[in-house]
């Protein structure tokens, strides 16, 4: 799960991205096929009743795993709809769908929110201020940034 994330993050992170790599990590990290082992280690380690037989601290850097890897996952799905071209956008429509089902049911099993709905926007629509502000020459510092870098 760390390397799952710290490849999302690298990906996310680079100067020139990658969009097929992109794709390709973000399609093993939310794939329903894939996606079985993540939710896997979720239920044999978190779900009620298991998560009562290791210690709270293991259980605890499990759930902040799960979360840097929900995380990642919703950053780099946020950058492939930037970078999609229409062709593409069934694709990506299907690749958000599975991510919020295993959205879902992580936070069901940790009985935690893991993500809102509209923070798989929130993160495109603060870079969209970012850019707006560049080409006006206005300062994005001042209305809505704080609610916004809720990411």
């Amino acid at each position: 799960m760390k390397e799952r994330t710290s490849e999302l993050q690298k990906l996310c992170t680079c100067n020139e991205v990658d969009m097929i790599q992109l794709q390709l990590k973000l399609q093993g990290c939310v794939s329903v096929q894939v996606n079985a082992g993540p939710l896997a280690y979720a239920r044999a380690f978190l779900s009620d009743g298991k998560s009562s037989k290791y210690p709270s601290k293991k259980v605890n850097d499990l759930k902040e795993i799960f979360r840097k890897f929900v995380h990642a996952c919703s950053i780099a799905l946020n950058m492939n709809e930037r970078l999609i071209k229409e062709d593409q956008i069934e694709y990506h429509e299907g690749l958000k769908s599975n991510f919020r089902d295993m959205v879902k049911e992580l936070s069901d099993i940790i009985h935690e929110e893991l993500l809102h709905e509209d923070m798989l926007h929130n993160h495109w629509l603060r870079n969209s201020l970012h850019v707006f502000s560049a080409i006006s020459g206005t300062s994005d510092s001042g209305f809505g940034s704080p609610a916004l870098s809720v990411l």
